[in-house]
């Protein structure tokens, strides 16, 4: 659930794939590889799904503010980010084989 009232529009997207990108960056950082169950967990990681990622949006002084949600973020930024636009954000994840599913004001969420 979205629980910022900055951002005005989101933008929510899937892809259907894994995310042993997160596991492989995030979480076997804390696990030893040879502890008990750990291929078992990477094997679960591994299984297609669809993953889901929101991108909210806002404006402030002519700009475009951006912040993505997702257990695999696609781009090298965490947090806030400034864009050129909201199109090219969307187009960047379009070619990154997300699928746009709805947009929605955030005041929905709320």
């Amino acid at each position: 659930m979205i629980t910022t009232t900055r951002y005005s529009i989101a933008y929510l997207f899937t892809k259907h794939t894994n995310l042993l990108q997160w596991f492989d960056t995030k979480y076997h950082r804390e696990l030893e590889k040879h502890s008990l169950g750990f291929d078992q967990l990477r094997q679960s990681y591994a299984t297609p799904r669809d993953v889901q990622l929101i991108l909210l949006a806002r404006y402030e002084d002519n700009k475009v503010y951006c912040k993505i949600k997702c257990p695999i973020n696609p781009l090298p930024v965490c947090g806030e980010f400034e864009a050129p636009s909201v199109t090219n954000v969307i187009r960047f994840l379009q070619k990154e084989n997300w699928v746009q599913q709805q947009k929605l004001p955030v005041s929905l969420f709320k």
